[in-house]
């Protein structure tokens, strides 16, 4: 066998997106689940991640996070588990239907497109 050498080599330029997610208002946490690896340290939560009651919200009814935490992720870098701070826990609960008692009907979340991006630096799919 011999040895193949590469011809041309094209970096990865196709945005991540968000597959689902999962929030525990018990717990604080959100976990979020994209369709590639994720680099972690490129997370900025805070006023770019929100939760809304309808899938078409404005502004006005999103609760945006204001910190994580702490932050962690699976060994493939696809499931980001962010544990919300106390504040915003508060305020999602305290937002009349704003995911309640674990509602997929009323719970909706928001995602700016530089909020994270993957390990080639692609920023992820806005969700508005």
């Amino acid at each position: 066998a011999g040895n193949t050498s590469i011809g041309v080599y094209v970096l990865d330029s196709n945005r991540p997106a968000l597959e689902h997610f999962t929030l525990d208002l018990n717990a604080g946490v959100l976990a979020l689940t994209f369709d590639k690896a994720m680099n972690v340290s490129s997370l900025m939560a805070a006023g770019y991640i929100g939760l809304q009651v309808a899938s078409n919200g404005t502004v006005a009814n999103v609760v945006l996070l204001t910190s994580v935490s702490s932050l962690s992720n699976n060994s493939l870098g696809t499931v980001l588990t962010l544990t919300l701070s106390f504040a915003d826990v508060e305020s999602i609960k305290l937002y009349d239907g704003l995911c309640a008692l674990g509602s997929t009907s009323t719970c909706f979340l928001t995602v700016a497109g530089w909020a994270i991006s993957d390990l080639f630096g692609n920023p992820v799919h806005d969700i508005v």
